[in-house]
């Protein structure tokens, strides 16, 4: 694994807010769609602790801000990085900041530490959440072409994909709501299959409308 650290400030009146809602949104698209790139982080300078000292001021950093960009291996960051257009794109990002370091690091180890359940996980909330959604949406199908038994395995597999996202951390209240709804109206199947199938209806625009709100959500993070 090959990692890019780029540390570096704000040229004076900057306005900070700004070049913020810049990097997290243009110009983080950007980045991620760079070949090779597997991931991306923004960072900001919240303190900095001496070895053996008491935490200090967020303004002992040198550096205010940092990012980082992971590549699978050195052959296709060096293709990436110094290919003529990389460098082109990065002249007017690298004109907004002053103060730069750029660190190119090989990773020799790598430790992860574990959840509440003892495994990592692989998924991020949005990947969970449309995994969910197709779940669900395919029990919805399965109406138009009914089969009890495919149904309602379907909609355990979304309860199971709920309760890991909720040992995972990726809970909330509008998860453990809905859980909850699923656990109760499942059973509907057996002896009111018209409202069954509405709620299975519902469940899908829901879950769509959420994707959507936190989709913007996440547009308009600072």
């Amino acid at each position: 694994m090959i990692k890019v650290t780029v540390l570096y400030n704000l040229p004076e009146g900057t306005d900070e807010a700004e070049f913020v809602r810049w990097r997290t949104t243009e110009h983080n698209r950007a980045n991620m769609a760079r070949p090779g790139v597997l991931k991306g982080d923004f960072y900001r300078a919240v303190g900095q602790a001496g070895v053996g000292t008491s935490h200090q001021r967020s303004d002992a950093s040198p550096w205010r801000f940092m990012t980082e960009a992971y590549y699978p291996d050195r052959e296709t960051f060096e293709a990436a990085w110094y290919a003529p257009e990389e460098q082109e794109r990065l002249v007017p990002a690298v004109a907004k900041i002053r103060d730069a370091m750029f660190i190119i690091s090989e990773e020799l180890q790598t430790t992860e530490g574990v959840g509440a359940s003892g495994e990592r996980t692989a998924l991020t909330e949005r990947e969970a959440l449309d995994l969910l959604a197709f779940l669900v949406a395919s029990a919805e199908t399965c109406t138009f072409d009914p089969t009890d038994y495919g149904q309602m395995r379907l909609l355990s597999a979304a309860a199971q994909l709920m309760d890991a996202m909720r040992d995972h951390g990726l809970g909330s209240p509008w998860l453990e709501a809905f859980r909850q709804e699923v656990a109760e109206k499942s059973g509907w199947i057996m002896w009111d299959r018209a409202g069954y199938e509405q709620f299975l209806s519902g469940a899908t625009a829901g879950i769509a409308a959420e994707l959507r709100r936190r989709a913007a959500g996440t547009r308009g993070e600072a």
